[in-house]
């Protein structure tokens, strides 16, 4: 962060279209973000060979990275249990969330993104229709 911001963004998964939108509309803006100085990295609790397929499969240049266990995710307060009869509704469609994260419970973040520069941080998260604000993650 010293030579510039951090844009963090959170995403669910590979298998997640709204996801995939993001990301690429992500990577075709790259370079803007690299003219501000700007570094981009996503995040994702999925197991680190599915986030290589989401690199592979969208060539990104940016760095994707897994969050084990949604340690990271969990500090910002995103996450959100996916309830055992959504997961057994994935599973009738070929989606397999069992098979794409390590955890027994299904826990995955709201996807978030979070400009991080020095000791400010502005928040576009949206969460039970809310806007987040700064003031709420000062405990972070």
């Amino acid at each position: 962060m010293s030579k510039g911001p951090v844009v963090l963004t959170f995403y669910r998964g590979n298998w997640c279209p709204f996801c995939n939108v993001q990301l690429a509309a992500l990577q075709k803006h790259l370079p803007e973000f690299q003219k501000s100085n700007a570094t981009l990295v996503a995040i994702s609790a999925e197991k680190p060979d599915k986030s290589m397929v989401t690199v592979e499969k969208h060539k990104l240049t940016f760095p994707i990275l897994s969050d084990y266990k949604n340690v990271v995710a969990k500090k910002f307060g995103i996450i959100f249990v996916v309830p055992e009869y959504l997961v057994a509704t994935f599973k009738k469609f070929g989606l397999d969330l069992e098979n794409h994260y390590e955890n027994q419970e299904i826990l995955l973040p709201i996807p978030s993104t979070f400009v991080i520069h020095q000791w400010v941080m502005l928040v576009n998260l949206l969460k039970s229709g809310m806007v987040m604000t700064l003031r709420e993650y000062t405990k972070i």
